[in-house]
């Protein structure tokens, strides 16, 4: 009899504290809506749940990694979208200037006008190059830290040379596993173009282009005088000369400022003068710039017909400029591009992992629902025996 007794007496215990502890997970289920709320709960799965929860927040730093670098490449599209759209418009400007010279109409006043107009579109030019996001400059590579681009002016205040100072190399930052992408672009290679021709000379002074591969870039002035019954050549504004005879067909004459050289036929020099030389394919944005608007200002003394056409080839090298910046747009579109493909490749795993992580992890508020008041049954008809049990006396059995 005593052993019935207490065998019914742990029965009732166990099923009052099985139900409890069941009802009290059930109900933290339904407060927090997970079903595992810490390791014990399912061992297996929270482990699964911990290695999803850490592939999320490395999607998350991929997707936000992507996000600044798709800023910066918008913003970096804009300024050479920007600069396309004036460089049509200024191109149309010369193209005027020469239906106006043609005609006998442009006065040297309008030229010079249209001239300060190309003055302030360097100044433009000039900060559209050296734009910044943040703190990083979006055209200075590797180095985005400083002003890519820094100039020399004269003594009015124009530029008269902008030179490249920052990285070639881009600066990658890490957008997923295994995949680095540019966030802040090459100057270099946005706004300078790099297919050189031999270099092209204009004037009368008998000198032609020498043998040698020069390295001047865009459009230089070799200034011929007559020295000691020869003669010396200077493409540095007479700051340095080289002087012959000795000719030869290959005189090798420095720009002392920037270490540029211009190879000359000097063999066939008859008088002083100028030269202009130009050198197609080697214009970048703003030594194109800058020659036009010296040009049109008038600051060399020329002929009516080489100043013609010195402003033909300054309008195709203007040309030259607006179909590179167009080609860097169209790479910088291809860049973005490739950014949102992989964005939506990421958001599409991250919905398949947090699909995983949300099958293993959240409770079904309505299933819990039922299984509370289930257990909320089983509960009050265990505690109904348990008052039976617990109010037995000996006089029940007399």
């Amino acid at each position: 009899m005593s052993s019935s007794i207490n065998s019914v007496y742990n029965n009732t215990i166990w099923a009052l504290s099985n139900h409890s502890n069941r009802l009290m997970e059930l109900q933290e289920q339904a407060s927090t809506g997970l079903k595992v709320n810490r390791p014990s709960d399912a061992p297996s799965s929270a482990n699964r749940i911990l290695n999803i929860k850490s592939e999320l927040r490395s999607m998350d730093t991929e997707l936000s990694s992507i996000g600044e670098i798709t800023s910066r490449l918008e913003m970096s599209s804009s300024v050479v979208q920007s600069m396309t759209s004036q460089m049509g418009g200024m191109r149309a400007r010369i193209t005027s200037v020469l239906s106006g010279l043609q005609a006998g109409t442009t006065a040297a006043s309008t030229r010079k006008a249209v001239g300060d107009e190309f003055n302030d579109m360097i100044e433009q030019y000039l900060s559209l190059a050296n734009s910044s996001k943040a703190g990083q400059y979006l055209f200075g590579g590797a180095a985005s830290s400083k002003p890519p681009y820094v100039v020399e002016r004269d003594i009015h205040g124009d530029i008269t040379s902008v030179k490249y100072v920052g990285s070639h190399d881009d600066r990658h930052v890490k957008v997923a596993a295994g995949v680095e992408m540019p966030s802040c672009l090459v100057g270099d290679d946005i706004f300078k173009f790099d297919s050189r021709e031999p270099p092209k000379f204009l004037g009368t002074t008998g000198a032609v282009a020498g043998t040698g591969t020069s390295t001047i870039r865009g459009s230089k002035w070799l200034e011929v005088s007559a020295s000691g019954g020869g003669w010396d050549l200077s493409i540095d504004g007479g700051l340095s000369s080289v002087h012959v005879p000795p000719a030869g067909p290959n005189t090798m004459v420095t720009d002392s400022k920037t270490g540029e050289v211009l190879y000359v036929d000097s063999t066939g020099i008859t008088n002083a003068g100028l030269e202009a030389v130009t050198v197609n394919g080697t214009y970048d944005v703003f030594n194109a710039l800058i020659a036009t608007r010296d040009l049109l200002r008038g600051t060399k003394p020329i002929s009516d017909d080489d100043y013609r056409e010195l402003l033909s080839q300054s309008s195709a090298s203007l040309n030259e400029v607006d179909h590179g910046l167009t080609r860097a747009f169209t790479s910088i579109g291809g860049r973005l591009e490739a950014l949102s493909n992989l964005k939506d490749s990421i958001e599409d795993v991250q919905v398949s992992v947090e699909g995983e992580r949300s099958r293993l992890q959240d409770a079904d508020i309505a299933q819990i629902s039922v299984d509370i008041a289930e257990r909320t049954t089983l509960y009050q008809m265990s505690m109904s025996v348990a008052a039976k049990v617990f109010g037995l006396s000996i006089l029940d059995y007399i």
